[in-house]
């Protein structure tokens, strides 16, 4: 992970998948918010890495891909529920089918997304998530998504 990370970034997607990462990118690019990511397979070491990631900067949401390992976006969930200030998760999978959708919000996901992303679902949740994160107390806001700004 580049140590150069803007303090303001909002939102980490963790991918392999080059075709998934562009979408967001080009969503992202149309809002204020800024985006770091991590293209490459996550190892348990990977994992600890995005952790420190989020303890260090501030990131409202975290994007990662179901199949990117065993258990990874499981472990990311793990990772970061104690965190006083942490991110929501959000699962990202081809086939963003029930049983996905119900174990990830059974274990504390914010959501799941479908890939290719969507862009009207893509700002619904992305926004809905932000305004969660910043309706916590004591916090100074994050960036707003808006498309198209």
């Amino acid at each position: 992970m580049p140590a150069d990370v803007d303090s303001n970034v909002t939102v980490l997607f963790i991918t392999n998948n080059g075709d998934d990462y562009a979408g967001l990118s080009s969503f992202i690019a149309k809002s204020p918010a800024h985006l770091e990511s991590q293209c490459h397979s996550l190892s348990s070491g990977s994992v600890r890495a995005a952790v420190r990631l989020i303890r260090n900067k501030r990131i409202a949401i975290v994007l990662c891909e179901h199949r990117m390992g065993d258990s990874v976006w499981r472990d990311l969930l793990e990772e970061t529920a104690g965190l006083p200030d942490g991110p929501h998760v959000i699962v990202t999978s081809r086939t963003a089918d029930e049983q996905l959708w119900s174990e990830a919000l059974n274990l504390g996901a914010y959501d799941v997304l479908a890939t290719p992303f969507n862009p009207e679902e893509l700002e619904r949740v992305l926004s809905s998530a932000l305004a969660r994160w910043n309706n916590r107390a004591n916090r100074p806001p994050a960036a707003v998504l808006t498309a198209g700004q």
